[in-house]
């Protein structure tokens, strides 16, 4: 059932997703924006063994400073709009 977030909403959904992974994430996001929160999650699900997957489209540099960069598959699509988060059981479109 589709529901509409708020802001906390989306954040809240964000944590529970990669919380509640089992397998695999794609996150698919124009912008990179990773706060230490989000990047604790990342690491602690890719520890878990599950599969991370990234695809962003606005900036090449955005992977320089994130310390998990090199254990996700990452791909660059240029002019990308597109926003979404999705797992096994979940998918968020913003």
């Amino acid at each position: 059932m589709a529901t509409l977030k708020t802001t906390k909403g989306i954040g809240y959904f964000l944590d529970e997703l990669f919380k509640k992974s089992k397998e695999f994430i794609y996150i698919v996001t124009p912008y990179i924006k990773v706060d230490p929160q989000l990047e604790e999650r990342i690491t602690d699900a890719l520890d878990r063994g599950m599969k991370i997957t990234l695809i962003y489209g606005k900036d090449r540099n955005q992977l320089k400073s994130l310390k998990f960069a090199s254990r996700i598959d990452v791909y660059f699509y240029e002019n990308l709009h597109a926003k979404f988060y999705i797992n096994e059981d979940n998918i968020m479109i913003t």
